[in-house]
């Protein structure tokens, strides 16, 4: 039987409202209660997963190189009780950081800008409005970053001595100031007009730069802490070794402090080889990340991805195990 004019024109409005309904409904479906998109395309899925696993390992890394100070610290207190009464000896000059207040603070400012810059990468591939604090995290990120090469600043060679050494060439030198000037500047413009790719593009030589620096550094430091420790740990064998006949309560602790600095010091090369793998995973996931954001290899990215979030959580779980000093 034929509908009538107003049948028909009553389940246009049934229908029509029920398109409303549908629409609403996914509505609230992708973006939640927050009124954030939950459902994310694969490469802003991606996007995201390199900024929190970059958060990680910035957040480990300045832990690991706090954790590395104190062994330092440790094992320098061991030798100066060793070298006791010797000609110039004075409990103000006894001991010596690993890292100064300056450098602990010139990598943190590095490693922050790193997290700064993936943070802002994130917020490029979201559709809502970017959030106010990450603009002001991303400024002072930024403004830090220009401490370090402005005039009346410390030598980069200063704050990483690794640039002094063999590990990094002459024109790679150069270009460790060029890369930290180059993050600065998109971290005080994050606001500009530009997309995944050519942001990942632009500054994929720089992350490599501060990523080599970086993992350079490490190496530095793990070759430092080796012959640091073997004065300490070769003074305390020769100790016990001479001195059989001692009370046997005072040669076990003695053989414990033994124990405990050969421990440390192996915690302390696992947890800057850690740190190396971590940061050079951050590189490689970066590049990864900007070839996919050009069309090219995006199989790869889940691989690497998947490293940095490894590596970067492992490398909390070392210096989470570090031993104490002994008594």
């Amino acid at each position: 039987m034929k509908e009538s004019p107003k049948l028909i024109r009553a389940n246009s409005l049934v229908r029509n409202r029920l398109r409303s309904v549908a629409l609403v409904v996914a509505s609230a479906v992708a973006f939640g209660t927050t009124g954030c998109v939950v459902t994310l395309s694969p490469l802003a899925k991606s996007t995201a997963t390199f900024s929190t696993a970059t958060a990680t390992v910035v957040t480990n890394s300045e832990q690991a190189y706090t954790t590395a100070n104190q062994l330092h610290h440790d094992e320098q207190v061991a030798a100066a009780i060793d070298a006791y009464g010797t000609p110039g000896w004075s409990p103000g000059t006894a001991t010596t950081p690993l890292l100064t207040t300056d450098q602990i603070a010139a990598r943190t400012t590095v490693l922050e800008g790193l997290k700064a810059y993936a943070q802002a990468l994130a917020a490029l591939t979201e559709t809502k409005n970017r959030n106010a604090a990450l603009d002001t995290s991303a400024s002072t990120a930024g403004v830090n970053l220009q401490s370090l090469t402005a005039a009346g600043a410390p030598d980069l060679k200063t704050l990483f001595p690794s640039l002094s050494g063999s590990g990094i060439s002459a024109t790679e030198t150069a270009g460790i100031s060029t890369a930290i000037d180059g993050l600065a500047r998109l971290l005080l413009n994050t606001r500009a007009k530009q997309g995944l790719a050519k942001a990942t593009t632009d500054m994929d030589p720089s992350v490599q730069a501060l990523c080599k620096l970086i993992d350079s550094d490490a190496h530095i430091l793990r070759r430092q802490a080796d012959v640091d420790y073997q004065g300490p740990i070769t003074n305390e064998n020769q100790f016990i070794q001479n001195n059989r006949n001692i009370d046997p309560a005072l040669r076990r602790a003695e053989i414990g402090k033994l124990i405990t600095l050969a421990a440390q010091q192996k915690a302390n090369d696992a947890m800057l080889a850690q740190l190396q793998q971590a940061v050079l995973a951050l590189g490689k996931a970066h590049t990864a990340l900007m070839n996919a954001a050009n069309g090219k290899d995006p199989e790869a990215l889940k691989q690497k991805l998947d490293d940095l979030v490894k590596f970067g959580t492992d490398l909390g779980a070392f210096y989470g195990t570090v031993p104490a000093a002994a008594d």
